[in-house]
Formats: C-alpha cells, sequence, structure tokens
C-alpha cells in the first residue's frame, strides 16, 4: 500500500518523475512478499484452495458471471481508455502507461477528474467535518438515524499530527474524499442493521454486499454531495449529471477491469496454473490484455508486482460489484437522473436488506433489494458513453 506521500506525488508528479516512483514502489513491495504470499492455511479449513472457497461464497458460476460483467463493460471502457491522452505518450501496442493514470497500480482513474471533467466545478465543502456531516445529514434523510456522540467525539476526521498512527481516514477536500466518507459510513450503517442477528450471521451476505452499501450511496447522491456540481448550474441540468457519471466512471467503470485481473490471476495461481517462475509474466500478460495498460519500466521474475498491492496480499476481494443493482432498483423511475425521491420507502427496503446479514444466501438478499439477479452497468452509464463516443470521434 502506497504511503500519503507517494499517492500524493502520483496526482501531481510529471510523466518522468511518476515512472521512477513506480519503479521504486515494485521494487520495494512486491520482491519482498512473493514468498510469503501463498495458498496453504485455506487447506487447514478443508478446501483444495482459496478458490473454492470464494465459489462457496459466491456460487459455481462466480467466475462465470466475473467474466460476463468484465465483457459487457468493455465498450464503455474502451471509451474512456481512449478520452483523454495523446497517442504520442503511448507505447506501440497502444497500451496506456500505467504511472500516468493517478493511481500508483491505475486501480482507479478519478484523479484525473479535475483535468478531464466535462464541465467546471464549485467546491462548497471546505473541512473534512463538515464532509462527515454532510454524509451523515445524507444517512439521516434515508431514515437510517444519526452517529453517536461517540463516533464525533472520538473519530479522528483529518490528518493526526506528529507520531500519531490512530487515524482511520486521511481526509482532503475533494470529491473523491467525499465518496470515501460515504463508503466508510456506509459499513458502520450496515454493521448497524444487521446487529440483532445471531453472532453467525453478522456479517456483509457475500464480500461485495460490505463494499456495495457505501458505494451504493454515492450512487444515489450526487447533488446532496456537492462533488460534481457544474459552476452556475443545478443538480438537475444535462451538464451536471454528465460530470456525476463521468466521476463515477473514473472510479467504478476503470475499477472494474483491474478488479477483475486481480481476482483472475489470483485464481489461476490459487489453482497451480501457472509455475512460482511465471507468476509476474502472467500478471505483466493479463494487465495488457484485460487493462489495456502497460509499466513504465520492463519488469521480470526477480519482480512480483502485484504482491506490492496492499488487497493481494491481504487477502481482499476485489470483485464489488452488486451496488449499480441495488441503485437502479432504488430508483427505477429517474433512469437518467437516478435522483433519490422517496428516502422513506427506500430506506425501507435498505433495511429489509441490510437487516439479513449472512442469513440469506448473496443472490437472495441481492434479489430481495433489487428485484433482479442480474448484472446492470451500461445501462447506469448509457447517456455518459455516448457523450464520449462522440467526443472521441470528433478527435480522431
Amino acid at each position: 500500500m502506497a504511503s500519503p506521500d507517494v499517492s500524493e506525488a502520483v496526482k501531481k508528479d510529471s510523466v518522468v518523475s511518476l515512472e521512477g516512483r513506480q519503479r521504486q514502489a515494485g521494487e520495494a513491495d512486491g520482491t519482498r512478499s512473493t514468498s510469503i504470499w501463498a495458498n496453504e492455511m485455506i487447506k487447514e479449513a478443508g478446501y483444495a484452495n482459496f478458490r473454492q472457497l470464494v465459489r462457496a461464497q459466491g456460487g459455481p458460476d462466480f467466475e462465470q458471471v466475473m467474466a460476463e460483467l468484465f465483457n459487457g463493460l468493455l465498450p464503455l471502457y474502451k471509451e474512456l481508455h481512449g478520452y483523454k491522452y495523446p497517442a504520442s505518450i503511448f507505447p506501440p501496442t497502444g497500451h496506456i502507461p500505467g504511472h500516468i493514470l493517478g493511481h500508483m497500480w491505475a486501480r482507479r482513474w478519478d484523479d484525473l477528474e479535475p483535468f478531464t471533467k466535462p464541465f467546471p466545478m464549485s467546491r462548497r465543502l471546505t473541512s473534512p467535518k463538515q464532509m462527515f456531516e454532510a454524509s451523515q445529514d445524507f444517512f439521516a434523510s434515508l431514515g437510517l438515524g444519526n452517529m453517536t456522540d461517540t463516533f464525533w467525539g472520538e473519530s479522528v476526521l483529518g490528518e493526526a499530527a506528529g507520531s500519531d498512527f490512530r487515524i482511520k481516514q486521511c481526509t482532503e477536500i475533494t470529491g473523491h474524499y467525499l465518496a470515501v466518507t460515504h463508503h466508510e459510513m456506509g459499513h458502520i450503517q450496515y454493521f448497524q442493521q444487521y446487529e440483532k442477528q445471531p453472532g453467525g450471521f453478522r456479517d456483509g451476505a457475500n464480500p461485495g454486499f460490505h463494499e456495495a452499501i457505501g458505494d451504493t450511496i454515492e450512487l444515489h447522491d450526487p447533488g446532496a454531495s456537492e462533488k460534481t456540481r457544474p459552476a452556475e448550474s443545478d443538480s438537475e441540468s444535462d451538464e451536471f449529471y454528465l460530470n456525476s457519471l463521468f466521476l463515477m466512471a473514473l472510479k467504478k467503470a476503470a475499477y472494474l477491469p483491474f478488479g477483475y485481473l486481480i481476482d483472475n490471476y489470483r485464481y489461476k495461481l490459487f489453482k497451480g496454473e501457472v509455475p512460482k517462475n511465471q507468476w509476474n509474466s502472467e500478471w505483466v500478460n493479463q494487465r495488457c490484455q484485460l487493462m489495456g495498460v502497460s509499466s513504465p519500466v520492463l519488469r521480470s521474475e526477480e519482480d512480483f508486482d502485484a504482491g506490492a498491492i496492499y488487497h493481494v496480499v491481504a487477502n481482499v476481494e476485489y470483485m464489488r460489484r452488486v451496488q449499480f443493482q441495488f441503485h437502479q432498483s432504488l430508483c427505477q423511475a429517474q433512469v437518467l437522473r437516478r435522483i433519490f425521491t422517496n428516502a422513506a420507502s427506500t430506506a425501507t427496503l435498505r433495511r429489509r436488506k441490510a437487516q439479513s446479514g449472512t442469513s440469506l444466501h448473496w443472490e437472495e438478499a441481492l434479489f430481495k433489494i433489487s428485484g433482479t439477479r442480474q448484472i446492470s452497468l451500461l445501462d447506469y452509464f448509457a447517456p455518459l458513453q455516448a457523450y464520449i463516443a462522440a467526443k472521441n470521434k470528433e478527435n480522431a
């Protein structure tokens, strides 16, 4: 996991500086973790490998669903891929050099948003506390209640001084961090909803549900969050909504191929399909094939690029893919706008899903809240895809 200093530099440094930083990060982190990243502990739990555990949680067709979701998103991803940078900085293969995307591993692209968004924006929130208060106000408007006095009294919402490392979130006044604030508050709300379940059921319906709760709120609340509002524009304008969808696409549509890469790569290793002396070449090849992204520097089997990513070493699943169904079901009447218009009925639906914890299979929990067992992403992003495709055609 990159340090705050490195993360900040990745947003601002020149292309040449970013190339050097990515080389240093891969050499410092990835090579150290190769020997400890293995598949042994899960065998003691009765599974042949970690992939079997994932299939037990997600169903026997989980990998097929992942592949279908990835392929369904490719048209939008390709438009985003070609939207900003000139061909002159690309290698002959047409891949994007990963270090220019604003994130150390090109996992999300939303740090590009300030200078790539379709329309100018204005800022209305000026402190970390205001961002958390805005998030609380939105949850409260859904009937989910306020944070406790202890939460406000004990939480650390900004960067701590000196050597105090108790901080959970180093909040910056950006649209990205307001979205992170909603996301983290969503975890707490989910905890509160299933607290009355027996101990064995006090968890998300599958590993993706906990992540989807907070992220769905972010999809609901582009206007209340004030993070994508164009200057001299209101929250009902086409410009406002294209900005909102654009930021969401940089974070979510650009993220999904990365998430698919991570888990697809790990499953192949868990199944023993890749010899250890080819782990890094397999990573490089899949990254080029699935993301269209390449390393700015030559890689070898002495490196282990995937091992430099915190969530890989910490064994956190990357495919968090259900938030768009949650959102679509709660805003069915507003296909384009997706604006929350009935907080009371929505809160009832949200509680009904969240309160089940793991007492329902994740597909049943998804159907309970959304009325569907299918994945829908392109419908959500359709207006943006049309806009970007037209711009790409103009600039071709």
